[in-house]
């Protein structure tokens, strides 16, 4: 049982998907936890004592000044009901979906990942986390230590166990995220080592791989604490940023000399993934 209020933004939007992806983004860098969608647009969530509504209507007045919106408070509710009426499973590509664990199974042969998002960013529904999904398909994992940094539900991390990985472990600044994913990772048959804490506990560790979908300017400040901790040809999938950010993050990370795998992009949004 959620025990605080929340502030409810409807965006009626409808299926503009590249605004919509652009907005949950955008929402997200200034607080929001939870989204979904629905042939009226999107809703976001956010405790009502944590809203910046000054920067929410920033947001809106230069994205979607031609958009409607409504708002509405939500009194302390159980969160699952909330997202039991409003959450749609997510076809990643031809291979994956995710789905609630209230979702019937697909049975169709692709990998469902079950994801009970909770409060936690990263359910498929944005363009972000579907980018690092397609592209950890393209990655041989099998054997490999996983970092998901900025977890969430865990969604990333739990992929790659899924794909071969040896170990997964994550760190977000949200304990509430770090237990999301952790049972998330329970719930696909994974094990899923979660920490609250920021880059600053991968001092002293390494591993093969780490998964970064967070905003450009953590990705730009934690450069050096991702690459002390990725192994000798350790790649790193960095997403959470829009095509305008792409030429800055690409100068900084191959200026730390990281070699650019691959770029993909959905709407304004993209991922690059960099071998060191």
């Amino acid at each position: 049982m959620v025990s605080v209020e929340y502030f409810e933004l409807r965006v009626l939007s409808g299926k503009n998907h590249q605004l919509n992806d652009l907005l949950v983004g955008l929402l997200a860098e200034i607080g929001f936890e939870s989204f979904t969608d629905d042939a009226s647009g999107f809703q976001a969530f956010i405790p009502t004592e944590q809203l910046d509504n000054a920067a929410m209507e920033e947001i809106l007045e230069t994205h979607a000044k031609d958009i409607k919106f409504e708002t509405n408070i939500i009194p302390p509710a159980n969160w699952n009901a909330l997202w039991e009426s409003g959450f749609e499973p997510v076809e990643v590509n031809e291979k994956c979906v995710i789905r609630a664990p209230f979702h019937p199974a697909f049975n169709d042969g692709r990998l469902e990942l079950i994801i009970e998002p909770r409060m936690s960013f990263g359910t498929g529904h944005h363009a972000t986390t579907r980018l690092i999904c397609r592209a950890l398909f393209d990655t041989d994992l099998k054997g490999k230590t996983v970092m998901d940094m900025g977890c969430g539900t865990g969604v990333l991390g739990i992929l790659a166990a899924k794909l071969g990985a040896a170990k997964v472990e994550g760190i977000d600044i949200e304990s509430w995220a770090t237990e999301n994913a952790i049972e998330n990772g329970t719930a696909n048959g994974v094990e899923f080592h979660g920490e609250t804490g920021n880059a600053d506990l991968l001092q002293g560790r390494k591993f093969d791989i780490i998964l970064a979908n967070i905003n450009r300017n953590v990705l730009v400040a934690d450069i050096s604490a991702y690459k002390a901790s990725l192994n000798a040809e350790g790649i790193i999938f960095l997403s959470g940023f829009l095509t305008t950010d792409v030429e800055l993050i690409s100068q900084v990370y191959q200026k730390e000399n990281f070699s650019l795998l691959n770029s993909s992009s959905e709407g304004d949004w993209n991922c690059l993934v960099f071998k060191l």
